[in-house]
């Protein structure tokens, strides 16, 4: 039997490996994708059809397997519980804080997220520290038995720290579960987000064996082959060797137990990746483990896709504030930099940004995944370089439609552009905020 020591050195190895060859995968898998003409690659529907579906109907920028959840298109509804809720106004109340933000997550009635607070500072390592807070608020979160967080990740940020504990259940990691803290500089926690599974009861004896499940997979799979054209395995099978022997452990599944939610409950599963030839792709399954049934499916590799609108959306922001200078101090003037734009703004893309911003932005309205921003300014002006996708005040460009911020007009018929710098601006902080909020969540 082998040591403690020797089993996590080997788990370790199998991580490292993971990433390593993850990230060359999806690099080869590209060129190898971009380097194929699309005759190469043929389903027997598309191939029949072929005589009257045009060329461009074969896609090669997109997986041929497509993602599956069984718990994609499910509701369920689960609300907090009366502890939990009283564990939050404890919480306000110790805190003296009334204006706590809290989120619930519906399908496990546990936390998703609590913000807009910061606790005492602690002198405590952060990791003794993030289970200080959540052993003193272990009812908001349904928290029964704190032996069931796992640290996973460490990670120091933003001057602090961002801790992400796995929950596990008799030894097991749930699939998608555990508790978030984010610590600051002096050790104060300034949120936590979920969601943490609680009343879980499953029964933990696999009637399949790991390689009865990584053989459900392939039959899965089997499904989405492709015909290959004559002359194809020539050219493919050398290439495809090759990004074998680069993927080392992952070239072969690894199946482990782990429990994956459902919305009609938790379920006893195996987890694994599998390399496929054909159809191409690494594919991340979960078979639940007592009846073979596919309850995950994705594909990881990652194929390069033209945007749908050839628009490159981005921004001017502060992402802190102005160059503090003289001029500023005395006269409210934010000076130029080197490269002759307001010293201290930044170009930045815009992420989960909708394209129908290009139409909306004219009159200030601004959507995406994670905001919403509406200008409701009296005096607002309409805002012509939204047709662009651009959202630019580093000089005065008529042409362009724009114009650089009036550092002395911030509000009233003089404050354009700033107000829509302002809305801009707005939208990227909320949207960075959120992103790093989900973060925690994996």
């Amino acid at each position: 039997m082998s040591s403690p020591s020797a089993h996590a050195n080997r788990k370790a190895r199998r991580r490292t490996s993971k990433r390593a060859g993850k990230v060359f995968f999806v690099l080869c898998a590209l060129a190898l994708v971009a380097a194929l003409p699309g005759a190469l690659f043929v389903n027997p529907a598309a191939r029949a059809a072929a005589t009257t579906a045009p060329a461009d109907k074969l896609d090669l920028n997109r997986t041929p397997v497509p993602d599956f959840n069984i718990n994609l298109g499910k509701s369920v509804v689960r609300l907090p519980s009366p502890s939990q809720l009283q564990g939050l106004n404890t919480l306000k109340a110790n805190l003296g804080d009334s204006n706590i933000t809290a989120r619930w997550d519906k399908t496990t009635g546990s936390v998703d997220t609590i913000m807009d607070f910061a606790s005492q500072p602690s002198s405590l390592e952060p990791e003794a520290a993030a289970r200080e807070f959540i052993a003193a608020n272990a009812a908001i979160f349904g928290i029964n038995d704190l032996t069931t967080l796992r640290l996973k990740r460490d990670t120091p940020a933003l001057g602090g720290h961002l801790l992400y504990f796995e929950q596990m259940y008799q030894g097991m990691p749930i699939a998608g579960r555990g508790v978030g803290v984010v610590l600051d500089g002096e050790g104060r926690v300034k949120a936590v987000s979920g969601p943490y599974q609680k009343d879980l009861n499953v029964v933990l004896n696999p009637s399949l064996d790991g390689a009865a499940a990584i053989a459900k997979a392939q039959t899965d799979l089997a499904k989405f082959k492709v015909q290959w054209v004559a002359g194809v395995a020539d050219v493919l099978n050398p290439a495809l060797d090759k990004l074998v022997g680069q993927l080392g452990a992952m070239a072969v599944p690894h199946p482990q137990l782990n429990i994956f939610p459902t919305t009609a409950g938790a379920r006893l599963a195996y987890k694994f990746y599998v390399f496929s030839r054909n159809p191409f792709g690494v594919f991340k399954y979960q078979i639940d483990a007592a009846t073979g049934e596919i309850l995950y499916r994705e594909d990881t590799v990652r194929y390069q896709q033209a945007p749908e609108v050839p628009l490159n959306f981005s921004a001017d922001i502060y992402p802190t504030y102005p160059c503090i200078s003289k001029k500023l101090q005395d006269e409210g003037i934010i000076e130029n930099g080197a490269n002759g734009a307001p010293c201290g703004q930044l170009r930045v893309n815009l992420r989960k940004f909708d394209q129908t911003n290009i139409v909306t932005g004219l009159n200030g309205t601004l959507t995406g995944t994670h905001a919403h921003i509406e200008n409701v300014l009296a005096g607002k002006l309409p805002f012509a370089q939204a047709a662009l996708g651009t959202w630019y005040f580093a000089k005065d460009d008529p042409t362009n439609f724009e114009a650089r911020t009036t550092d002395a007009a911030h509000y009233g018929p003089a404050a354009e552009p700033a107000e829509h710098q302002g809305e801009i601006s707005q939208f990227f902080y909320i949207t960075s905020l959120l992103e790093y909020i989900d973060y925690l969540h994996v």
